[in-house]
């Protein structure tokens, strides 16, 4: 529909591998990454700053974990961080204080549906991010050792 249409053209992808090599390999030999070509992939990392001016400049920020992670990303975080919704696959990020399910949406990597009215909706609230600054992370450290 033309609202599928529309938000389609408002996300930004960068497909980063580290070599063309790595990429061919995985997608003939090990069968991933189905209906991406080639000249769709970067081989140069994004530096921090452009990262940064992207998700500043989005509104919600998508996370893909690794299967074998049963932690939080350093993209979890920077969402956190830069106040921006998150998007991920991760089921774990439910066992967290900050989830809110009107900041944080859990997806499937098979079967990938994002509910566009929480995508509009402009909620946000994670107020429990500042546990994750440094000064609370020092504190509690501080606070170990005056036991």
């Amino acid at each position: 529909d033309s609202t599928t249409k529309e938000m389609r053209k408002q996300i930004y992808i960068y497909f980063y591998i580290p070599s063309k090599v790595k990429f061919l390999y995985e997608r003939y030999i090990k069968g991933l990454y189905k209906g991406i070509s080639l000249n769709e992939i970067y081989t140069k990392p994004l530096n921090h700053n452009q990262a940064v001016e992207i998700m500043l400049n989005s509104k919600a920020i998508l996370d893909i974990h690794h299967d074998s992670q049963s932690g939080l990303t350093n993209r979890t975080m920077e969402s956190i961080g830069l106040r921006r919704k998150l998007i991920t696959t991760n089921p774990y990020v439910i066992g967290y204080s900050f989830y809110d399910k009107e900041s944080v949406t859990i997806i499937d990597k098979e079967s990938p549906i994002i509910d566009s009215n929480w995508l509009e909706n402009d909620n946000f609230l994670l107020d429990k991010e500042k546990e994750f600054t440094v000064t609370c992370f020092v504190n509690s450290i501080i606070k170990l050792f005056n036991m």
